[in-house]
């Protein structure tokens, strides 16, 4: 009985012993993964058009962001992600290759508390890039209004605010878009000219707007050289343009909407960066608002 007892014990042993030589356990194995959890971030996106190649620009609270080449058809997308909860104002502009500025769009965007946010804003349609042929011209001569849009949109030039409006106008393959029209219908005097673009599916905002003047031929007078005058204009000239580089907030060489923003942003708030104050006096008001619509590109 102990022969047959010990006969097989053996054969089990040589058989646990022969199956891990194999490299195959009788023994269940049991695996156990730990996983950490990442919250996911905040996230801003802007998805839009504008015209073609152009360089998009995303500002938060006056500080650029982000920026993007729009492609051949003018589409964009932007994106800030990692972004605390609070409560942010964001600007959106573009800059076509001549360097013409589009209007800024402004939007408004509360994060909350809780993680994972995704904010988005789609269907954005940016103002075109506008320019005129000449600033000034008598009464009679013609005008060419022209800029840079999304390919094929419709647009509209606007004077005065809409006292007088040019439809029909309708932009190429490329987003160019030109009209030329003559001044006998204006008043003698300063006048604005802005444009905006329309999509089967969105409007957008005017552009910056580009003042001229209408005058009588008579108007034209011969400029006698004065040294001492020209040198006195000189100076002020200078100066005016280095106080102006002072205020440039954002430093785009010049003193425009991006650098109002910045300014409205710090409004009667504590721990603004020094340059924000304009007169060094301590405090963001509306003193210092005067004094950059004084500078004002």
């Amino acid at each position: 009985m102990s022969r047959c007892f010990l006969l097989l014990f053996f054969c089990f042993t040589l058989f646990c012993f022969c199956n891990e030589v194999q490299g195959e356990s009788i023994y269940d194995e049991e695996t156990v993964v730990i996983r950490a959890y990442v919250a996911p971030d905040n996230s801003v996106n802007f998805i839009g058009k504008a015209c073609p190649h152009c360089q998009v620009f995303l500002l938060r609270s006056g500080y650029q962001v982000a920026n993007i080449v729009a492609d051949n058809s003018g589409n964009f997308q932007l994106t800030e992600k990692s972004i605390i909860s609070g409560k942010y104002l964001y600007n959106l502009y573009a800059l076509d290759g001549e360097g013409r500025q589009t209007s800024l769009s402004s939007y408004y965007v509360t994060i909350p508390a809780n993680q994972g946010t995704l904010m988005l804003f789609s269907n954005i349609l940016v103002s075109p890039t506008f320019s005129i042929n000449k600033s000034k011209l008598e009464k009679g001569e013609k005008i060419s209004f022209f800029g840079l849009t999304v390919p094929f949109a419709d647009v509209e030039i606007s004077l005065d605010d809409g006292d007088i409006s040019y439809m029909g106008i309708k932009a190429d393959k490329d987003g160019f878009f030109y009209y030329q029209t003559d001044v006998i219908g204006l008043l003698i005097g300063n006048h604005k000219a802005e444009a905006r673009s329309f999509l089967s599916d969105s409007t957008s905002s005017f552009s910056q707007a580009i003042d001229f003047e209408v005058i009588k031929e008579e108007d034209k007078k011969e400029v006698i050289f004065d040294k001492d005058k020209d040198e006195d204009e000189k100076g002020e000239k200078d100066q005016y343009y280095s106080n102006r580089d002072k205020f440039d907030l954002n430093g785009d060489n010049k003193v425009g909407l991006v650098d109002f923003s910045i300014l409205l942003f710090w409004y009667e708030k504590r721990n603004f960066p020094k340059k924000v104050d304009l007169n060094s006096d301590g405090k963001i008001n509306l003193i210092d608002f005067s004094i950059l619509i004084y500078y004002w590109s």
